[in-house]
């Protein structure tokens, strides 16, 4: 778990779906005080591990992933993220969350008031992506102190890397165990 991180209001207006000065005033009251509410519940934490990869045309192996063993036997079919990953020797599978008391938190709403619960849904997407960005900050230092650096994220359901794929990753880092991240039959993680 980290401390708490910045989260530009203007972020949450851009999840949903407004530019500036597009959205009036109490749309960004709504969104100031999404975030006020959110800080106060939310319990961030991540899992990370990196892992020696292969990659053979488009099929990209790491760490077991859609397989059984921490081997590389089964690969990962995409043109994509085969691409993306060109040139490097080590991937690293990272997972985030808010934590329970968020999930709980827009249920809550989208049971009462419906608009409050989108807002806030737009709300925990910018404060999870503005705490991704400063974990992904300090894997980045430690790559680059073994003279490594890194690429973009790059997730299931992401082009041609299947999201069915989000199982694989959730059980090669433990995720249920680890951080309470799980997944419904639909791929919704929660």
């Amino acid at each position: 778990s980290m401390g708490a991180v910045t989260v530009n209001r203007d972020e949450v207006l851009r999840y949903l779906g407004y530019r500036r000065p597009e959205a009036d005033d109490a749309v960004a009251e709504l969104a100031d005080t999404c975030l006020e509410e959110l800080k106060r519940c939310a319990a961030a934490k991540y899992i990370s591990r990196t892992f020696s990869m292969d990659i053979r045309g488009a099929c990209v192996s790491f760490g077991g992933v859609a397989g059984e063993s921490d081997d590389l036997a089964a690969p990962v079919h995409s043109d994509m993220l085969a691409n993306h990953l060109e040139g490097c020797r080590e991937v690293i599978a990272f997972a985030g969350t808010l934590g329970a008391p968020v999930d709980r938190l827009i249920h809550r709403y989208s049971q009462t008031t419906m608009s409050r619960a989108v807002v806030m849904q737009a709300a925990a997407t910018a404060m999870l992506e503005a705490y991704c960005d400063e974990w992904m900050g300090e894997l980045g230092r430690e790559a680059r102190e073994r003279g490594l650096y890194l690429r973009a994220q790059f997730g299931p359901g992401y082009g041609d890397f299947s999201i069915a794929h989000q199982a694989d990753m959730l059980a090669l880092l433990d995720c249920g165990r680890r951080i309470g991240l799980t997944m419904t039959d639909s791929y919704m993680l929660t």
